[in-house]
């Protein structure tokens, strides 16, 4: 696996997005930040199978990792 901040994954990243096939998932982080922290304690997300919720998960736990 590469690191996200590796030059390959931004050349990867940057051939994907041009192309016409590209959904931008990131707007899901906004949705999300308002809950964290809150007395809830859980974020429940229900898609189908195979909808990228694994991938939504990991772009969630980039976006909001600490750095070291």
């Amino acid at each position: 696996m590469a690191y996200i901040n590796s030059d390959a994954s931004l050349v990867g990243y940057q051939r994907i997005a041009g192309s016409p096939y590209f959904v931008d998932k990131t707007g899901m982080a906004s949705a999300v930040v308002p809950f964290i922290g809150s007395d809830g304690g859980y974020i429940c997300i229900t898609r189908p199978r195979r909808f990228g919720k694994r991938v939504n998960a990991q772009m969630l736990a980039s976006f909001l990792v600490e750095e070291l």
